[in-house]
Formats: C-alpha cells, sequence, structure tokens
C-alpha cells in the first residue's frame, strides 16, 4: 500500500508539473490488471489518497473522446492559444505559454489518425482537401506549440534516483501477474 501512495504522490506532482505524458504512464501502470487486481493492498491505501488517484485518473478518461484531457490543456493554457485552434479546427494563432506543458501525445495522434481516416486526401477535381491540411495543421502547431514551451522546464536531476531507477528490473506482464498472485492469490472460483 505505501508504495502505491508513493507512485500516487509522484503521479500528482506529475499532474503539477504539468508533464501529462508521464502522468498518464504511472495511471496506466497502476490501472495495469497486475496492479489494480490487488484489492486488499488498495483498500489498505489511504482514502484520500485513493481519491486523488480517481481524480487523476479521469483526466484521461475516454468519454468525449478524451474531452477532460482536452479541457485542461485549455483551461490552463492560453485559451487563445493553438491548442484552442487545435480543440476546434482553426487556423492556430501564436500566443506563449505561461507554463511548461509535456502532454499526452496519445490524443493528438488520436485525432491525426481520425481525421486521415474521416475526411478525402482529394474533393471534387481530384483537389487538395485543404480544410482537412488546415485541421491537421492546427494539431501539428499546437504539439509544437507545446514543445517550445518546455523549454522553460528547470528541472534538477536527482542522481540517486536517477541511477535506482534506471536499474530496476523490467518485468514482462506475465511476470508481473504472476508475482501480483504471490501478493495476492486469486479468490478460488469453487470454494470446497
Amino acid at each position: 500500500a505505501h508504495l502505491l501512495e508513493k507512485w500516487i504522490q509522484i503521479a500528482g506532482q506529475c499532474r503539477a508539473l504539468r508533464n501529462f505524458s508521464s502522468l498518464y504512464a504511472i495511471l496506466s501502470a497502476l490501472q495495469s490488471n497486475s496492479i489494480y487486481r490487488l484489492k486488499r493492498t488498495w483498500a489498505a491505501v489511504n482514502k484520500d489518497t485513493r481519491s486523488s488517484f480517481w481524480k487523476l485518473s479521469q483526466i484521461f478518461s475516454e468519454d468525449h473522446n478524451h474531452l477532460n484531457c482536452r479541457e485542461i490543456l485549455l483551461q490552463e493554457g492560453d485559451t487563445q492559444g493553438p491548442c484552442y485552434g487545435w480543440r476546434n479546427h482553426q487556423a492556430p494563432v501564436r500566443t506563449s505559454l505561461k507554463t511548461p506543458t509535456i502532454p499526452y501525445l496519445g490524443t493528438f495522434l488520436t485525432d491525426l489518425i481520425m481525421l486521415d481516416t474521416a475526411l478525402p486526401d482529394f474533393v471534387e477535381g481530384q483537389l487538395i482537401n485543404f480544410e482537412k491540411r488546415r485541421k491537421e495543421a492546427a494539431i501539428l502547431f499546437c504539439i509544437c506549440h507545446l514543445q517550445q514551451s518546455c523549454h522553460g522546464y528547470n528541472l534538477c536531476q536527482n542522481p540517486s534516483f536517477h541511477l535506482a531507477f534506471h536499474h530496476q528490473r523490467q518485468l514482462s506482464e506475465d511476470q508481473s501477474y504472476y508475482i501480483s498472485c504471490m501478493i495476492e492469490p486469486p479468490a478460488d472460483s469453487c470454494p470446497n
């Protein structure tokens, strides 16, 4: 339970730093079958920490095409900036983000894939579909703008954490599930 609380706290720090990519990675790991199935362990996690985990998880809810994630980028960034155009598929406006942001790129990539499949490359008369290209450009401009905002990050490296983190043994999903079952064996489906 202590390790879960620690990683939820780290996820909260990623959220505070607007590092949505790392936040998504941590939440995905905590929601993996190997960890999420640990009911007794989760029950031992502090109630406020579990509530924090649930709130952080809602950021990446798939409801309404990841609306929560999109809204956060708009609310906390410059609402007239390029991400505003990304959401509304309008021409981007050059402005500066006040706070560095590392987005979860999966949302942008999903948008690009959906645009590619939903709109034809050419319109009547084999003319280039400029509406499609404008929408793609708005998304790409937003990504570039967010990338530029990251130059504002000034994080100091913690050498001991860096060393410990990179020497962690990486487990396959099967290995993780096996260890998970050793920690909390599955309930018998047929009691004797």
